[in-house]
């Protein structure tokens, strides 16, 4: 690439991070579409992109020109001198015409192909904005996941410093014995532990979400909205439901997946190049024309013409041309004339195109059909992982329920003396670990329907689903 074109690449990405930055410094709070859009700005990929992808069609329409006809124009002077004879002076102006007639499709093919690789770049680009879409979703529920993990975790860790307070208190009036209290006081450092490892899993997910969106973790605000604890979520009903829907969810793999498609398209231009090959002996057909006009002083009146087809054949050992030709050099001479060309032994590649273009169709071939069993597998696997995740959440919150019905039976236990601090702090731990478990869940069962919607080429909006179903909109402080 020139340094001219890339001057204004350079300023065009620098004016719109800035831009970006001065609009994120104007946000206290930012939701999961704002982080979307400001990721999609502000990648260097997609800018990059869509100006190649620009270039590329500028170019793509340019090969039109071989369509058309080449013409050239040309013009000569002479003046030679003789002993003993006068003087020779010709102007001579010249145009040609060359036009390509036929040559077996290969050119429209070749621009057809191009085009179709034009276009599957298109989606692959419109796919590359989806999938950062994706990419923040996951990060931003992460942090969320994170930060409800870490509240419930200092929620828990305050309620064991008020259980040791507690448990000193009884163990000053005897109540309780001194392993007791040091086991209690054990499992609330090993309980601190796990806040420290929340927090720094906190940091490297905002880091993450900070690198998508192209700005510093410093300057990422508040994010808005916490983790619908009662998620079921998007494509759970319909795969447990209907049992054609995962078979559904393949055939839509086999169609939408970008991935596939780049294969498709590879298999195409396979069986166009193995086509080629087998037509090599169709001739290519080109006619020319050329008039010129010549003559000793102007205005220029003796007047010359030809017509002409030329035909080339790229056959294998014995490639040659023949050309054909008619025409008057002036009006009392007209002439015609065939010429034939022959090469002997040469262009021996061709003996094993057709080999070699039979061997990439087949190869190309075996790779679309594996990759098309890879995809209808992960398809599968992501479904039963989304029932796994589903019902592994649905179980967490009845341990939930009822561990939280247990535990308030053993606070009033402890208070009779019917059972010990010790298992009292064991089942609030318990209770934490739950909810911990539960909030895993649900932002798991959302990974595994996000790569789901990848793989099949589902493009969802984001804004609309995951705000209204899995995210509750209010404002938590991180």
């Amino acid at each position: 690439m020139n340094t001219g074109s890339v001057k204004p690449i350079s300023i065009l990405m620098i004016l719109l991070l800035f831009r970006n930055l001065l609009l994120l410094q104007a946000q206290e709070t930012m939701d999961l579409r704002d982080c979307i859009g400001l990721a999609q700005l502000n990648n260097v990929g997609i800018i990059s992109n869509r100006l190649e992808r620009q270039d590329a069609w500028k170019r793509l329409r340019l090969q039109l020109r071989m369509f058309f006809p080449e013409i050239s124009m040309a013009f000569s002077k002479s003046d030679s001198v003789s002993a003993h004879a006068p003087d020779s002076r010709i102007n001579k102006i010249g145009l040609s015409f060359n036009q390509l007639l036929f040559n077996g499709g290969r050119d429209l093919a070749d621009y057809r192909s191009a085009a179709r690789e034009l276009k599957l770049r298109d989606l692959t680009a419109e796919d590359m904005l989806h999938k950062i879409a994706h990419q923040v979703s996951l990060e931003y529920v992460e942090i969320l996941k994170n930060r409800e993990i870490l509240s419930v975790q200092k929620e828990s860790l305050k309620n064991l410093e008020n259980q040791i307070e507690i448990a000193e208190l009884e163990y000053s009036l005897g109540g309780l014995t001194e392993t007791d209290l040091l086991d209690i006081n054990i499992r609330a450092v090993q309980y601190s532990l796990n806040i420290q490892d929340s927090e720094e899993t906190l940091l490297l997910s905002r880091f993450n979400l900070s690198e998508l969106m192209n700005v510093s973790i410093t300057k990422l605000p508040e994010l808005k909205g916490k983790l619908n604890l009662d998620y079921q979520g998007l494509y759970t009903d319909k795969i447990i439901d209907d049992d054609s829907y995962v078979t559904h969810l393949s055939e839509d793999a086999e169609e939408f997946n970008k991935e596939l498609m780049s294969h498709y398209l590879r298999e195409l231009n396979a069986e166009r190049d193995l086509l080629d090959s087998k037509i090599s002996w169709i001739p290519k057909i080109a006619a020319s024309a050329d008039l010129n006009i010549a003559g000793r002083d102007y205005p220029l009146n003796e007047t010359s013409f030809s017509l002409g087809l030329n035909f080339s054949f790229d056959t294998p050992l014995f490639p040659g041309s023949m050309s054909m030709s008619t025409g008057k050099t002036n009006p009392d001479e007209h002439n015609a004339s065939i010429s034939s060309e022959i090469s002997a032994f040469d262009n021996m590649e061709g003996l094993i195109t057709p080999s070699i273009a039979r061997n990439e169709l087949y190869t190309a071939h075996l790779e679309t059909e594996e990759l098309k069993r890879l995809i209808a597998f992960r398809v599968e696997a992501l479904s039963k992982s989304i029932i796994l995740n589903y019902r592994r959440c649905s179980i967490s919150r009845e341990k939930i329920f009822l561990e939280t019905e247990k535990l308030n039976i053993e606070k009033i236990r402890v208070e009779m003396g019917e059972l010990t601090r010790l298992d009292y702090v064991k089942s609030e731990i318990r209770l934490a670990n739950h909810r911990t478990e539960l909030i895993e869940g649900i932002a798991a069962l959302y990974s595994n329907e996000i790569e789901l919607e990848m793989s099949c080429g589902i493009n969802a909006e984001h804004e609309d689903s995951l705000l209204n179903k899995l995210i509750r909109t209010e404002v938590n402080k991180q």
